[in-house]
């Protein structure tokens, strides 16, 4: 309930993120660090799709705040850089992800291809 009632969250973990990205509201993701810089290729997957609901493709300054921010970099600069109308891009990446991704669609799929395989191909 908390991050529905903030102007800008910090967040840390998949569930909280994924919260945060249905609140609409802008937000920072802190990734969980993990072996060999893994987080950092999610992360990057992550604003690589993110990037495609910026208004002005080439402004990086979604991507250099959220990279600043979890290779613990001075963010600060960045983070003031965001303007009010980047906000927009927030509302739009939720409304991509509720359209697309139902996870229970996803699953019935899987489990319809795995099922019509023979055990050959398994």
């Amino acid at each position: 309930i908390l991050l529905n009632l903030a102007d800008f969250n910090f967040v840390r973990g998949e569930e909280s993120f994924v919260r945060a990205i249905l609140s609409e509201i802008p937000f920072l993701w802190h990734i969980y660090p993990q072996d060999d810089d893994i987080h950092l290729k999610k992360l990057n997957a992550f604003i690589e799709n993110f990037n495609k609901y910026s208004k002005n493709k080439n402004d990086n300054n979604i991507y250099n705040l959220f990279t600043k921010f979890n290779e613990k970099l001075d963010f600060f600069d960045d983070f003031l850089k965001i303007k009010k109308s980047d906000n927009d891009i927030f509302r739009e990446y939720k409304n991509y992800i509720v359209k697309n991704c139902n996870l229970v669609e996803k699953l019935l799929y899987y489990i319809d291809s795995r099922t019509n395989q023979t055990q050959e191909e398994i």
